[in-house]
């Protein structure tokens, strides 16, 4: 599926009217989305179609993103992930952890 230029797999927002997204409005759950529950492929096209101060911005904001996903984003922005919004969630909370 192509949505104003960056090609996802279509099961990434499959309960979305892709006629009512806008892909800068909607960064951060189109990246929280693609990073929680993409392939190789959809992270591949997210880290192509963004620049690393939109991702950074979309990952910090970002309150869904799981421990892997997080701690994926930190590592690949160079980021602190006590910075994150969804860091205290994810520590309190064991079945946000990745095991």
């Amino acid at each position: 599926m192509n949505i104003q230029g960056l090609e996802l797999d279509k099961k990434i927002l499959w309960d979305a009217d892709l006629n009512d997204i806008d892909v800068y409005k909607h960064k951060t759950w189109i990246v929280s989305r693609v990073l929680t529950r993409g392939g190789l492929e959809d992270i591949r096209a997210i880290l192509n179609f963004y620049t690393d101060d939109e991702l950074k911005e979309a990952v910090l904001k970002s309150k869904t993103l799981n421990e892997k996903a997080m701690y994926f984003a930190a590592q690949y922005l160079n980021l602190d992930v006590k910075d994150f919004k969804c860091y205290e969630q994810i520590r309190s909370n064991p079945f946000l952890s990745a095991h």
